[in-house]
């Protein structure tokens, strides 16, 4: 049975979570694409030796060693992973922005019924999300 909509415009608590859960799943999405992205750069162009490099000048001429196979493996996957989320760092905000601007938006017209200081007033969330992802 369908959840009755409200006379008053308002969304119904489970509508609230069913946007919720959808905008976790794009994000979601969206960060897979980036990391995936993310692996094919760092495995491509040798990320690790480019960060290496400015570390090396000061050795002395020894190298950087890995007496262990995982770490290195560790090393890959934490790059591509920042790459990752440097890609999707749009849609994140996006979906960050969308998720805390909801005054009004259900309705249709984006908030033509709240008085014209809370028409834009939600605006201040972009701020706080971009900010979060720097």
């Amino acid at each position: 049975m369908p959840i009755p909509k409200s006379t008053n415009g308002e969304m119904p608590f489970l509508d609230h979570l069913e946007e919720l859960r959808w905008r976790i799943i794009y994000l979601a999405i969206a960060l897979m694409i980036g990391v995936g992205i993310g692996l094919v750069i760092a495995f491509r162009y040798d990320i690790v030796a480019i960060l290496a490099a400015p570390a090396t000048a000061y050795m002395g001429g020894a190298k950087l060693i890995v007496t262990q196979p995982v770490p290195i493996f560790t090393i890959w996957i934490q790059i591509a992973f920042l790459i990752g989320i440097g890609i999707a760092a749009p849609v994140i905000g996006y979906q960050l922005w969308r998720t805390q601007i909801r005054g009004g938006d259900h309705l249709g017209g984006g908030g033509d019924h709240l008085p014209r200081g809370r028409r834009h007033g939600n605006n201040h969330a972009l701020c706080p999300a971009l900010s979060a992802l720097c």
